[in-house]
C-alpha cells in the first residue's frame, strides 16, 4: 500500500463518516429546516470527499474531469434544492421545533417594504426613510 492509497482511503473514510453522522442527524432532528441542513451537508461535503478519494485512487485526466464535473453539478443542485425546500417550507408556515427566536417568521411583527428605505448611491447603503 503506497501513500496515495492511504490518502485516498482517508478521504473516502471522511466522506463515509460524514454520511453516518448526517444519517444520525436525519433521525434525531425533528424539523424540516434542520434535516435540510444535514442533507445538504451530506450531499455537499460527503460526496465531494468520496469523489476526491476516488480520484486519488485513479489519478487520470478522465477521472479528474468527471470528478470536477460531478462536484460542480452536485454542489449546484444541492444548494438549489435546499433553497427550494426551505422556501416552500416557509411559505407553507412549517413550524421550527423548539425555537427560541424565529428569524424566518415574516408574518409577525412589522413588515418592512423596500419602499420604506432610501438608497444612497454614493455610499451603497440603505437607511430607513423618516
Amino acid at each position: 500500500m503506497d501513500v496515495m492509497e492511504i490518502v485516498s482511503s482517508v478521504f473516502i473514510l471522511i466522506g463515509a463518516a460524514n454520511f453516518v453522522i448526517c444519517g444520525a442527524g436525519m433521525l434525531t432532528f425533528r424539523d424540516v429546516y434542520a434535516r435540510m441542513s444535514v442533507l445538504s451537508t451530506a450531499s455537499g461535503f460527503g460526496v465531494s470527499m468520496i469523489i476526491i478519494g476516488v480520484f486519488l485512487l485513479e489519478p487520470r485526466w478522465s477521472t479528474a474531469i468527471v470528478g470536477i464535473g460531478a462536484i460542480i453539478l452536485l454542489l449546484g443542485t444541492s444548494a438549489i434544492g435546499s433553497i427550494l425546500i426551505s422556501r416552500s417550507s416557509i411559505l407553507r408556515h412549517v413550524a421550527i421545533v423548539d425555537v427560541q427566536f424565529n428569524e424566518a417568521n415574516v408574518w409577525e411583527g412589522e413588515f418592512v417594504s423596500p419602499d420604506d428605505f432610501q438608497y444612497k448611491q454614493e455610499t451603497g447603503q440603505a437607511r430607513k426613510r423618516d
